[in-house]
């Protein structure tokens, strides 16, 4: 049993490290920590929300996404670490009253992540995303 706890302690020690340390927001991107987030999507804008902020992780969160007219029957969002690998975190989004809601909880680690957070039908990239910082 001991050797499992040292075992879970180098994991997080070593296993969630990586050289690329910067995880600032780029200039005037926005920062789902602080407010909801508005990605031009053609002619649209779609508007993107995780609750409650701010964001923690390995905390239940209810991401909705509003401004999507058409209807899609695989709506998903995948999210997935910038700064280092973590895996893909993927969540089903179903559409009541107009508006794609779905809820996930993201992955923690010992450094504070870049992630992102970007929108699929089925397999298929909708090219709809947005950056978020998650400290720890």
């Amino acid at each position: 049993m001991r050797f499992f706890g040292i075992l879970v302690a180098v994991f997080l020690l070593f296993g969630c490290s990586d050289s690329k340390k910067e995880v600032n927001l780029q200039n005037g991107e926005c920062d789902l920590n602080l407010q909801n987030c508005v990605v031009k999507f053609g002619e649209k804008s779609v508007e993107i929300s995780l609750e409650p902020k701010p964001l923690r992780s390995m905390v239940p969160l209810s991401l909705r996404i509003n401004g999507l007219d058409d209807e899609y029957k695989n709506l998903k969002a995948h999210i997935y670490g910038l700064n280092m690998d973590m895996g893909t975190i993927k969540a089903d989004l179903i559409k009541k009253g107009g508006v794609y809601i779905g809820n996930i909880v993201v992955s923690s680690c010992v450094t504070t992540m870049k992630y992102r957070l970007e929108l699929f039908e089925s397999d298929k990239s909708l090219g709809i995303s947005v950056d978020f910082v998650l400290e720890n």
